[in-house]
């Protein structure tokens, strides 16, 4: 606000702030260029979160939010008169089956109706007649051959024998190493490989969206009682659930905008300080002639303006058009709006907070000061260098080290913006080093070996009261099993792991539960669950029962016993039993969650029965042999239709899309932080040359070579990044090397420490030749300019 007796002077401080801008192209790139990549990337993490969730709610608005299993064709129908429902569908899939290697599984699945989205077409109709069938397109790269609608194809069915179907259209689903094959009504009701498995029904819930969780799972819970539905045949959609629990997520938006924007502050106020030091003698002239303290910051706070003017429009279109390529199905006009409003507002407090304190610091200048400034006077602030030697050597590394000392400020600014960068691209560098690929794809079932087989137990496809228990009353790991197993002579090591599964009768519910026998290797976390007056012989005494990991399993049943409870335990071990037992101990988070008794009790129970439950096999020469050993396997389990097996190649194809998505977000952040830091390198490294054309035209007029200047130079330049380079290896090595250990400690043990020697040897390099080709390049445009031109210049 202008006082009565004050000058109206805003025309001509804004005229001031337009020339400064215009005049200097470099200073106003890089700051217009700072200001649009921040608010491009707020604009675009923000709307590419937003997005996301929008599309995968627009996912789950075409999916079930509950699987029923066990059902009959007659119980379905019934279903589809119930009014709580706003989809119904019916579904069966049958066991995978191989066939020259490929892994083959049969869906049956409505298509065309209701909201539920079953498989899409992409070409042909949908299976009508028995024996037609829709097929994954994608399944001939495997064949090895051509398929066209209309073509015959054999699969195999039951034991050896054989089915011919008709293809009538084909699908393009996403590669998980299985393929599947759509079936028509007739086949779903007589077909070999469905005709004795059950129907499942994916269903949605009337007003589903707008429920809570616990209110959700309540109205399912009450329409399965009304329809005589147990709750183990209820299966909720984890996805869905996820939607239904407060918090949208943002809290990691929320946090990289503020990283964003301390990196990008840190930039802006780097480049206006600069840009201050280089306006000391046309700040000086403008107060000289009546220019006030208040009127010179209003001026710098001005620039700061015109430069938000051109960079949060550019940030913003940039930002927009960025999450628009990653996420199309989920970016909205309204969205876009409040994400752009709020950018344009945080973008003007980031660029008013950063030109702070270089306004101030112009404000401060005294006239007499100006006129004494040269363009490599030492800080503006009013400490000063004393006592300097009156004589020095010079040479280029001793007018390095004299610039570096007069420009100690700038200097350290460069440095610290460049550290930041450093520092977590080390941690981003070491984080994707550290994750071991092979030993993250053996996370679970192939920790010792890469072959696993287990019982093949599917509760959709095989609903069984007692589990893996009614599989291993016949023995399915037999003795003739194992001696096939052992004469593959690649197989070194085979490790059986003994488990079971049983029922607890607990608050009215049947929870089938799997019954984990107490080992050596388990024993100490099992005993610092019970009481202080427990032993383990006790724990065998009382039959007892330890859980843990209770938080999961209430996840899982959507109830727990606790410490001190009894419940009824059945077992069945081809007849069916029952005995009450004491919960003696629980923990609520735990690596190896499950319902644990020592192995003389189950011993007790299930008498000498078998209780395999899955086999590991160690295979040292794994990449040579791989896929001869696992075709030897695939014979001899072809023969055991209740095995199935899982393999190490498997996991590794699944798991790699999530290392490579990390890895290019990791490196995509660290990529962000270091453009800043070079911005302000390259921005540091222009404005010393630029404003030292008087000197070095002073250096060259008393003998020195461009040579040498060049040299002296390239001693600044390595002043800068020798400090760097130390504290990117010092302080990057040492927070990576933590992260690793912080995430081992927790669970994720592959994360195995790994010096990223590699993406450290090329970020140096980038860090090395940046100064050197723009100081080059400076160089070569000054001297286009005579020597008497250059000597002459202002500052």
């Amino acid at each position: 606000m202008t006082l009565p007796f004050e000058n109206d002077t805003r025309i001509i401080i804004n005229k001031l702030a337009k020339r400064n801008v215009s005049s200097n192209r470099i200073f106003c790139f890089f700051n217009v260029l700072t200001i649009a990549l921040a608010i491009s990337l707020i604009v675009g993490i923000s709307l590419f979160q937003q997005g996301s969730k929008i599309s995968e709610q627009k996912i789950l608005n075409q999916m079930q939010q509950v699987t029923i299993g066990g059902l009959t064709a007659e119980q379905i129908e019934v279903l589809k008169k119930e009014p709580d429902l706003e989809d119904i569908v019916p579904y069966k899939h049958s066991d995978s089956f191989l066939m020259d290697g490929i892994k083959f599984e049969a869906v049956y699945m409505p298509t065309g109706f209701g909201i539920i989205k079953s498989y899409e077409l992409v070409s042909g109709t949908c299976p009508e007649q028995y024996n037609e069938i829709v097929i994954d397109k994608n399944v001939q790269l495997e064949l090895g051959y051509q398929l066209n609608i209309g073509d015959t194809i054999t699969l195999p069915t039951a034991g050896s024998k054989t089915e011919d179907f008709i293809i009538t259209g084909f699908t393009d689903n996403v590669e998980t190493g299985t393929f599947y094959f759509y079936v028509s009504p007739a086949y779903a009701e007589q077909g070999v490989l469905l005709s004795d498995i059950p129907y499942s029904a994916l269903i949605r819930v009337n007003g589903a969206t707008e429920m809570g969780l616990i209110d959700f799972e309540n109205t399912v819970y009450r329409l399965a009682l009304s329809q005589d539905i147990s709750r183990n045949q209820l299966y909720f959609n984890s996805k869905f659930c996820s939607s239904l629990i407060s918090g949208s997520g943002m809290g990691g938006v929320l946090l990289a905008t503020l990283f964003i924007a301390f990196s990008s502050g840190i930039v802006i106020y780097s480049v206006f300080y600069l840009s201050v030091s280089n306006q000391v003698s046309q700040i000086g002239q403008l107060k000289t002639i009546g220019m006030t303290e208040k009127q010179i910051k209003r001026m710098i706070r001005k620039e700061g303006y015109r430069f938000c003017l051109f960079g949060i429009p550019a940030g913003i279109t940039v930002g927009i058009i960025f999450a628009y390529l990653l996420e199309p199905n989920g970016i909205t006009i309204i969205n876009a709006i409040a994400t752009s409003i709020l950018a344009i507002i945080l973008g003007i407090i980031i660029v008013q907070i950063s030109v702070y304190k270089p306004a101030q610091i112009a404000s401060n200048i005294s006239p007499i000061e100006a006129t004494k400034y040269v363009g490599n006077d030492p800080e503006l602030k009013e400490n000063r260098v004393q006592n300097r030697k009156n004589h020095i050597r010079l040479s280029p590394y001793s007018l390095a080290v004299l610039s570096e000392k007069q420009n100690r400020k700038k200097h350290n600014l460069t440095i610290a913006s460049l550290a930041i960068g450093g520092i977590l691209f080390m941690v981003g560098a070491t984080f994707i080093s550290s994750w071991n690929p092979d030993s993250f794809a053996r996370m679970g079932n192939l920790e010792d070996g890469e072959y696993y087989i287990t019982i093949n137990h599917n509760t959709l496809v095989n609903p069984k009261p007692y589990g893996i228990s009614e599989y291993q009353v016949n023995t399915p790991f037999s003795q003739e099993l194992m001696e096939e197993l052992q004469q593959i002579p690649e197989v070194k090591e085979i490790y059986a792991t003994e488990r079971t599964a049983a029922i607890i009768e607990y608050h009215d519910e049947q929870l089938e539960i799997p019954i984990i026998p107490i080992t050596p290797d388990n024993q100490e976390e099992i005993l610092k669950t019970l009481p202080v007056d427990w032993t383990y012989e006790t724990l065998v005494k009382q039959d007892a029962m330890v859980i843990l990991g209770t938080s999961v399993q209430k996840e899982v049943y959507h109830a727990c016993p606790s410490i001190g409870e009894k419940v009824t335990l059945r077992w069945f071990d081809g007849t069916e039993h029952s005995i009450d037992v004491l919960i003696a101990g629980t923990s609520e988070k735990s690596m190896n969650e499950g319902f644990y008794l020592p192995k003389e009790t189950i011993e007790k129970l299930w008498g000498d029965m078998d209780l395999t439950a899955s086999l590991t096999l160690s295979v040292p020469e794994y990449e040579k042999v791989g896929k001869s050993v696992e075709s030897k396997l695939n014979k001899i389990l072809s023969r055991h239709p209740d095995l199935v097996m899982e393999t190490l190649q498997e996991v590794k194809a699944s798991s790699a899309n999530t290392i490579h998505n990390t890895s290019v977000q990791v490196y995509g952040v660290s990529a962000f932080v270091i453009m800043f830091s070079i911005f302000n390198l390259t921005n540091t490294l222009i404005s010393r040359i630029s404003t030292r054309r008087k000197e070095f035209g002073i250096l060259e007029s008393i003998g020195m070579t461009k040579k040498q200047i060049k040299k002296m130079l390239l001693h600044e330049s390595v002043l800068l990044i020798i400090p760097c380079l130390i504290i990117t290896v010092v302080a990057g090595t040492l927070m990576g090397y933590l992260l690793v250990r912080i995430l081992s400690a927790n669970g994720l043990t592959y994360f195995q420490y790994a010096f990223p020697f590699i993406p450290l040897l090329i970020y140096g390099v980038c860090l090395i030749i940046t100064p050197i080709i723009i100081s080059a390049i400076c160089l070569k445009i000054q001297c286009r300019n005579s020597l008497v031109e250059r000597i002459k210049a202002m500052s």
